[in-house]
């Protein structure tokens, strides 16, 4: 029998329970919000105006379906609130389908276990927070080509679990694939969840992730996570530890493929054991921060792999550090675009850094340096990279060591290097290859005394120490090259001096640390008679340090 709508179906008064009612829609026509019903009378089960309905009659009127629930068979439409109707549909099927059309609710919606939530373009318009939500203890879930549009101050989807010992155990192996949320204060909250997989996804709000407490074994894939908010504290994605449960920390994040747009700041980990970003772009014109990276309980583990950074870079900054803080980060293959001020910045205290392969682009205007190390940090490394615009590739300040620089091209660079202690430089275009000293013309020097020295750093390395110019000599003696800690010399620490009236070129040939040496080098005189050592004469008297290797 077939059935104009549900109104005229709830209206018939002497229905026949062995005959099947075709209902052609739930209002008007095109709706789809009709299908096939029985009668049973002898029901008495709670309606839910979908697949349960009430009529004149005693007895209820029952839809038959098999897998699926469309959430348009409940009867919702523009106006009307279906954050019942749509709890109700997700426990009655596994599969639930809101299909083109914007649906509204008022109050969260609660997932279950073992679910798909399938949009097919539809729209949650709401005002709950969050607007959908995936509870303690459920898991194999699925949410798909969905969007939610929120009021500006709630948050569109939040799964939270539970955790055993040190691990997130529930709210786990959930799927969200093409889901767009917009106008949102927040768009996916992770407390305790584990195995979150997100896949082409669209967030537009003003803030994109939050990955907290225990979340781990988080996959992020072909997403774009924009920025609609000009606020200080919001953020792209930002993971921190919950203080009550250190010393656990989140774990376990994957970004791939995933653009970060003009956030006030695009990343911001606080807490994090293990992350890796691959081919992601994070855009950061006219924000102050790009990427940074505190250390609170722990953060370490990070890796950026063929990224491309624009106008800012990666601030290392150690939340009130007094102890060192071992990152073990490394930084490859990565592009830095247009950058202004410091590129990537490593506050006091970060241990284990690794920058390579990479290309630093510097704003024409302006000073730009590539990497600062501000004190305190060890075993930083920067190599095989290419520097453009930039008035200094790398500063090393304060104190640290095993630090090192290797095979770096640097274009338009006024003062490449500054260190303030020892760090191993080689194969560096820029790098400082000589330090040198003047010896004034006609200076006399003592029978046994300092002739000149030369204090700085010196690279690790092969250097020639040279005494050059025109010397008179009353009589013949020795010169003798006093080092530093660190320092060793290859070929004999003495020359010998004739009496001679004809430029000479004393030298000698010693090794540096691989590390470096911050001291002083110094020559001195000593005679082997009585009376004066000589003189130096010439216009050209130096004493220079140079480095071979």
């Amino acid at each position: 029998m077939i059935i104009q709508n549900i109104d005229a179906l709830k209206a018939l008064a002497s229905p026949v329970a062995t005959e099947i009612y075709e209902v052609l829609c739930y209002y008007t026509p095109g709706d789809n919000g009709g299908g096939s019903f029985y009668w049973d009378s002898l029901s008495g089960e709670t309606p839910n105006n979908g697949t349960i309905i009430q009529g004149v009659a005693s007895g209820r009127w029952k839809r038959i379906y098999t897998t699926f629930i469309d959430l348009r068979w409940f009867g919702v439409k523009d106006g009307i609130d279906c954050s019942a109707s749509l709890t109700a549909a997700l426990g009655l099927s596994n599969i639930v389908i809101l299909e083109n059309k914007v649906f509204t609710t008022s109050t969260t919606v609660v997932v279950p276990s073992n679910k798909q939530l399938s949009g097919k373009g539809a729209t949650i318009s709401s005002t709950a927070n969050p607007v959908l939500s995936v509870q303690a203890s459920s898991e194999r879930i699925e949410i798909t080509g969905l969007s939610i549009a929120g009021n500006g101050s709630n948050t569109a989807i939040e799964i939270t679990g539970n955790y055993t010992n040190s691990y997130a155990s529930t709210a786990k192996a959930c799927d969200l694939n093409f889901v767009r949320v917009t106008n949102c204060a927040l768009s996916l909250k992770l407390t305790n969840a584990r195995k979150i997989n997100l896949q082409s996804c669209e967030f537009n709000s003003k803030s994109g992730i939050y990955y907290y407490d225990r979340t781990a074994e988080v996959n992020i894939d072909n997403c774009f996570i924009v920025s609609n908010s000009s606020g200080p504290d919001d953020y792209g994605l930002k993971a921190e530890a919950n203080p009550g449960n250190a010393p656990q920390t989140p774990e376990g994040l994957t970004v791939s493929n995933t653009l970060f747009y003009l956030f006030p700041v695009n990343i911001w980990i606080k807490d994090l054991f293990i992350s890796m970003f691959s081919n992601c772009y994070f855009d950061a014109t006219g924000r102050a921060q790009n990427v940074l990276m505190e250390y609170e309980i722990k953060n370490e583990g990070s890796q950026f792999n063929n990224c491309w950074f624009l106008n800012q870079g990666i601030s290392y900054a150690p939340v009130a550090a007094t102890n060192v803080k071992p990152y073990r980060s490394s930084v490859s293959n990565c592009y830095f675009q247009s950058q202004s001020g410091t590129t990537i910045n490593i506050k006091s205290w970060p241990h284990e850094i690794a920058i390579s392969s990479s290309r630093f682009n510097g704003l024409l205007t302006g000073t730009q340096v590539g990497l600062v190390c501000a004190n305190l940090n060890n075993n930083i490394s920067l190599s095989d990279c290419n520097f453009s615009y930039y008035e200094s590739v790398a500063q090393f300040k304060g104190n640290g060591q095993f630090n090192t620089v290797s095979n770096i091209v640097c274009n338009g660079t006024v003062a490449p290097y500054y260190c303030q202690y020892p760090v191993n430089i080689s194969n560096a275009e820029g790098m400082p290859r000589s330090l040198q000293s003047t010896i004034a013309q006609g200076y006399s020097f003592p029978v046994a005394g300092n002739i000149s020295s030369i204090t700085g750093i010196f690279f690790g390395g092969i250097y020639k120490v040279v005494l050059s110019g025109v010397i008179s000599t009353s009589h013949a003696g020795y010169v003798v090259l006093n080092l530093p800690m660190g320092c060793k010399v290859l070929d004999g620490t003495y020359r010998w001096l004739e009496v001679s009236n004809t430029a000479v070129e004393i030298s000698w040939m010693v090794q540096m640390a691989d590390y470096g040496v911050n001291g002083t080098i110094s020559v001195m005189s000593e005679t082997g008679g009585n009376g004066s050592a000589g003189s130096f004469s010439s216009f050209f008297n130096y004493f220079t340090a140079v480095k071979l290797t």
